[in-house]
């Protein structure tokens, strides 16, 4: 069984409400042909990081300093998910606690990395 994909954002078509899974876009099936029957256009943010790197520690250490790289620019990126974020609570009384459960959605790039490395040899995507 094929997946329906959105022509709006690339996600899911759920088959059993005919909806997109992460927009919202809504379609119908017809002829066996699937038609685009409202759209909603989210905004879509661009969130960014940046830092300076030190070229003599990147010739010394090329791995370990670029590991550091990117797990500082995700420290960053983490805050600015903030007001994004989808967040729920639940109790487990058998606890004694408060479950928080968070999500944000994210729209993959179409050439994102794979490869740190590739990243500060500057090959890789880059917005």
């Amino acid at each position: 069984m094929d997946k329906y994909k959105c022509s709006c954002c690339g996600g899911n078509i759920n088959r059993a409400t005919m909806t997109c899974e992460y927009c919202g876009t809504r379609y119908k099936e017809e002829y066996g042909n699937i038609i685009r029957i409202e759209t909603f256009t989210n905004p879509v943010r661009t969130l960014a990081s940046k830092m300076a790197l030190d070229n003599f520690a990147l010739k010394m250490n090329p791995k370990e300093y670029s590991e550091y790289a990117i797990k500082k620019l995700a420290v960053e990126f983490a805050e600015c998910l903030v007001p994004f974020m989808d967040i729920h609570s639940s109790v487990d009384s058998n606890r004694d606690q408060m479950i928080l459960d968070a999500r944000v959605k994210v729209v993959e790039p179409i050439n994102k990395p794979t490869d740190v490395m590739k990243v500060l040899e500057g090959t890789a995507w880059i917005d």
